[in-house]
C-alpha cells in the first residue's frame, strides 16, 4: 500500500505540472478577457472620425427603422486623444501628457457595466480624472488642473496655408470634483493595452464651446444586442444605416452666379452660372475626388487647385515683383472657362511650363507673351514645421482680359462692372483660408503663412478692393498638381456648370449616394470595438501551449519521478 500510495503522489505531482500550466495560460486569457470587457462597458461598436459632425445625427441614427430595435443606446461624445494636463502647487508643477479627454454627458456613464461612475452631472469648471491620471498630476478632489487640448483647426498644420501656433486650447482653472477608480469606464480607452489609461471627463458643451464646434461632435458610442448568423453584421448594418449630410463630410456645395446689367432698364445678363464643390479643409482628398468624378460624371465637372505664389517677377526684370498672389491650375471648358480664345474655344496647354496672366498682372509687370517668369511660392508640405520657399520658371503663353470694376467690394457686397466682366474676373477660384481670403482689407490679414508686408504697394490694395482674391495667373491642372498636389490632396474645389436638370439639391444628392456607396472616401464606419478587443485579448499566442513549454523541464522531472517510483516497485520492466 505504501509503494503504491508513492506512485500515486508521483503521478498526482506530474499531472498538477501539467494541468497548472494548462489553468495558468487559461487564467490569462481570461484576465485579458475581463479587462477587455470591463474597459468598454456596455459599448459594443464605435465610431470615431477625424472631423466634426452634427450631434444631431446621433438622434437621426437612432430613429432609423434598421436600427431602433437591434440598438440599446447612442452616446454622441467628442474623444481627443493626447492632451496634457498641468497642475500647480506652490513653487512646484507637474505634467501628465498623453491623455485621453472624454467630452460627454450624462449618458455616457449609462453604458458603465457596475462600474464607478460620478456621483452627479459636471457642472462649467469641472472636471473628474481617473486615478492614474489623478496619481501622475498628485491631485485629489477639490485641486485645480489646466488640461490642453487640440483645437478643432481643419486645414493641416504641415500645409504652408495651415496654422502652425495657435493649435492648442487651454481649458484653466477646472476644479477636480471626483476622482475615479481605474475601472469600469475609469479606464475606458481606443487600444486595448496592459497599461492603465489617463482619462479626463468633461462636459460636452464645455469642449463644444472651447473648440469652437457647437453642436458637433466626433464620436458615437453604441450599445446593442448582436444580431443573428443569418443577418448582415451589426456593425455593417450601422454604417449602412448612417446617414450624414455633406456639412458632416466637411463639403459645402454652392451655387456662384455673377450678372452683369448695362442699365437700370436692361435685363440683367448671366457671365458665370456654376455649381462649386469645396471643402473645410482646404484640399478636397484624392478618395473624395475619385467619388465626385463617378458621380457627376455626366455633368463634365471641372476641377480646380488652386495655390499662393508669394512673388511673380519677370526674368528680365526680377525688380519688378507682383507680391502675395493666387495661381489657379485649371483646363478651360467652353462654358466656364476661364481662359478662352477670340474664337470662344477654351485654351489649350501645350507645354509644362506655360503660364497666363490676367491683363492686370501683366501690366503691372509690363511682360508680353514669350518672356520668362519666376514664380516663388512655398512647397506643398513644411518641413520640420517651417515652410520652405521655392521657384520655378514659366515661359508667358497669353494675357487673358479682366474687367475692372466702377465700384469694388464693399461689405461684402460684389463689385459693380460699368462693362461686361471676363469669364477669369471670379475670387471664387479661391478656397477660403482662415486669416487671409476672409478679410476686407490688406490691413486685416492675419494669414496662416509668413510675408513681408513691406512688401505691398499701392496698387496690390486695389486689386484686393476690386478682385479680392482672383487669380492672377494660370497654369494647366496637370502642372499645378505636380507642383502642389500633396498628401493632403490635389484640388481645391470642383465645379460644374448649371442647366436646368442641374441644381444643387440634384447634385447634392448624386454625391451623397457615391459617398455612402464607396466607404473609401468616408468616414463615418463603425467598428465592433467590443468583437475586436475580446480576440485581441486571446491574442495570436496560444498561452495554454506556452505555459505548457515553459513548464516541459518540470513536466519532463515528473515523469521521471513517476518512471523511477514505477522501477522501485518491480514493475517499471513490466510497463515499458
Amino acid at each position: 500500500a505504501r509503494s503504491h500510495f508513492a506512485v500515486v503522489l508521483g503521478v498526482a505531482a506530474g499531472t498538477a505540472v501539467l494541468t497548472g500550466a494548462l489553468l495558468v495560460g487559461d487564467s490569462v486569457r481570461g484576465s485579458l478577457r475581463d479587462l477587455a470587457l470591463d474597459r468598454l462597458g456596455k459599448i459594443d461598436h464605435l465610431l470615431v472620425s477625424d472631423r466634426f459632425f452634427r450631434a444631431a445625427l446621433a438622434e437621426e441614427f437612432l430613429s432609423d427603422a434598421n436600427v431602433k430595435p437591434r440598438v440599446e443606446a447612442v452616446v454622441p461624445a467628442i474623444l481627443l486623444p493626447g492632451c496634457t494636463a498641468e497642475t500647480s502647487t506652490g513653487a512646484t508643477s507637474r505634467r501628465a501628457t498623453n491623455i485621453t479627454l472624454i467630452a460627454a454627458d450624462a449618458p455616457f456613464w449609462s453604458l458603465h457595466a457596475g462600474g464607478p461612475k460620478p456621483e452627479r452631472e459636471l457642472q462649467d469648471g469641472e472636471i473628474v480624472l481617473n486615478e492614474p491620471l489623478a496619481a501622475d498630476l498628485g491631485v485629489k478632489r477639490g485641486d485645480e488642473v489646466v488640461v490642453r487640448l487640440p483645437t478643432g483647426n481643419q486645414v493641416p498644420a504641415d500645409s504652408p496655408l495651415g496654422r502652425r501656433t495657435d493649435r492648442v486650447q487651454n481649458l484653466a482653472q477646472l476644479r477636480v470634483v471626483e476622482v475615479l477608480p481605474a475601472k469600469g469606464l475609469g479606464r475606458f480607452g481606443l487600444r486595448s493595452t496592459q497599461n492603465l489609461p489617463r482619462n479626463a471627463y468633461l462636459p460636452l458643451r464645455v469642449v463644444q464651446s472651447e473648440l469652437k464646434q457647437p453642436d458637433k461632435i466626433n464620436a458615437l458610442l453604441v450599445s446593442g444586442a448582436a444580431t443573428s448568423d443569418r443577418a448582415p453584421p451589426i456593425a455593417t448594418l450601422l454604417s449602412e444605416s448612417l446617414r450624414p449630410s455633406l456639412a458632416d463630410y466637411g463639403l459645402k456645395l454652392s451655387r456662384i452666379r455673377q450678372t452683369f446689367q448695362t442699365g437700370a432698364d436692361q435685363p440683367a445678363e448671366t457671365v458665370l452660372d456654376y455649381i462649386q464643390l469645396s471643402t473645410d479643409r482646404l484640399l478636397l482628398s484624392d478618395a473624395t475626388v475619385s467619388v465626385v468624378r463617378e458621380a457627376w460624371r455626366a455633368y463634365a465637372p471641372q476641377e480646380v487647385l488652386t495655390y499662393l505664389a508669394m512673388t511673380i517677377a519677370r526674368e528680365a526684370d526680377p525688380s519688378i515683383s507682383i507680391p502675395v498672389s493666387t495661381i489657379a491650375g485649371i483646363d478651360s471648358i467652353p462654358s466656364l472657362g476661364p481662359l478662352l480664345q477670340a474664337d470662344k474655344k477654351p485654351m489649350q496647354w501645350t507645354a509644362d511650363d506655360e503660364l497666363v496672366l490676367n491683363s492686370w498682372a501683366a501690366d503691372d509687370l509690363k511682360a508680353s507673351p514669350g518672356e520668362r517668369l519666376i514664380v516663388r511660392y512655398f512647397e506643398p508640405e513644411t518641413t520640420h514645421g517651417e515652410p520652405v520657399l521655392t521657384t520655378r520658371e514659366f515661359t508667358l503663353k497669353e494675357i487673358v482680359p479682366i474687367t475692372e470694376p466702377a465700384i469694388g467690394f464693399r461689405r461684402n457686397a460684389p463689385p459693380k462692372y460699368e462693362s461686361r466682366p471676363t469669364l477669369a474676373n471670379d475670387p471664387d477660384l479661391t478656397p477660403v483660408v482662415e486669416g487671409f481670403t476672409d478679410q476686407a482689407t490688406i490691413n486685416d490679414w492675419d494669414p496662416p503663412f509668413p510675408y513681408d508686408k513691406k512688401s505691398i504697394r499701392p496698387q496690390d490694395d486695389d486689386y484686393w478692393s476690386n478682385h479680392r482674391t482672383t487669380p492672377k495667373a494660370f497654369v494647366s491642372l496637370g502642372e499645378a498638381r505636380r507642383l502642389w498636389g500633396s498628401r493632403f490632396g490635389a484640388t481645391t474645389s470642383i465645379r460644374v456648370p448649371t442647366a436646368p436638370d442641374v441644381d444643387v439639391q440634384r447634385l447634392e444628392q448624386l454625391l451623397l449616394d457615391a459617398l455612402h456607396a464607396d466607404r473609401s472616401a468616408a468616414a463615418f464606419t463603425f467598428v465592433p470595438i467590443k468583437a475586436q478587443a475580446i480576440a485581441a485579448s486571446s491574442g495570436t499566442t496560444p498561452f495554454d501551449m506556452l505555459f505548457l513549454g515553459l513548464s516541459s523541464f518540470i513536466i519532463a522531472a515528473a515523469l521521471m519521478l513517476v518512471a523511477l517510483l514505477l522501477f522501485f516497485m518491480g514493475g517499471a520492466f513490466s510497463v515499458y
